[in-house]
């Protein structure tokens, strides 16, 4: 079922948005909730919710778009994108040179909070290095060379990538 809603009930959308809840059999209109201007919650009388994305999931998608491009130019074989596990999540999996290659694709929109690369976080590096042990062994791959390679993206003001800089090796384990 879907419900639509105009730009003048929706100020903050530019244009007419339809919001599609899924499982939803009542004909009820639904109820709008803003729980902040980039996120849209809609919940119909049953309480099941659809959420739009925001704009930092639109951006990391599209920094990993372009990660993904970027890699295969420098001669990565792609195998999987978001593999998640209960250690984490990995962005890109891949290869290069026989090594198998799990990369941390960070995309930052200005310089205010720092540069992609330094938003990695000690925990952020530990989970990272679980989340790549786990890969792994269940894949039955632990004897085989690995490491962590993280693609720092800026983007620039009018949305064109400024810089993309991949770095090699730049978690390792302590």
């Amino acid at each position: 079922m879907s419900y639509c809603y105009s730009s003048t009930l929706l100020s903050f959308l530019a244009t007419e948005t339809t919001v599609s809840i899924p499982n939803c059999n009542s004909t009820d209109p639904a109820r709008l909730t803003v729980a902040r201007p980039s996120i849209t919650i809609a919940v119909c009388t049953h309480g099941l919710k659809a959420i739009m994305a925001d704009p930092r999931r639109r951006l990391g998608q599209r920094g990993e778009d372009y990660a993904a491009q970027r890699l295969a130019a420098l001669g990565y074989t792609l195998h999987e994108r978001n593999w998640r596990c209960t250690a984490g999540e990995i962005d890109l999996v891949a290869e290069q040179r026989g090594a198998l290659v799990f990369v941390e694709v960070r995309t930052r929109r200005g310089d205010r909070l720092g540069t992609p690369e330094e938003s990695i976080t000690p925990a952020k590096r530990a989970r990272l290095i679980a989340a790549a042990q786990t890969y792994l062994d269940e894949h039955s791959q632990t004897d085989r060379d690995w490491r962590i390679d993280v693609v720092a993206i800026d983007i620039g003001l009018r949305g064109e990538v400024t810089r993309c800089e991949v770095i090699e090796n730049a978690i390792e384990e302590s």
